[in-house]
Order: C-alpha cells, then structure tokens, then sequence
C-alpha cells in the first residue's frame, strides 16, 4: 500500500541514520 509522503521521508532519514552509524562504528573498530 502507498505511504504518506512524509512518512516515507521519515523511514528514509532513520534509514539513513542507521547507515551512517554502522560506518561510523566500523571506522572506530
């Protein structure tokens, strides 16, 4: 089913987010 333009811009950044913190973790070992 479609989703809310906003909605789906908030799942976007929290994705987003998760991805940058794993780099993050990665980067310090």
């Amino acid at each position: 089913f479609p989703l809310p333009d906003s909605l789906r811009f908030s799942i976007h950044l929290r994705f987003l987010a998760g991805l940058l913190e794993l780099a993050d973790r990665r980067k310090e070992g």
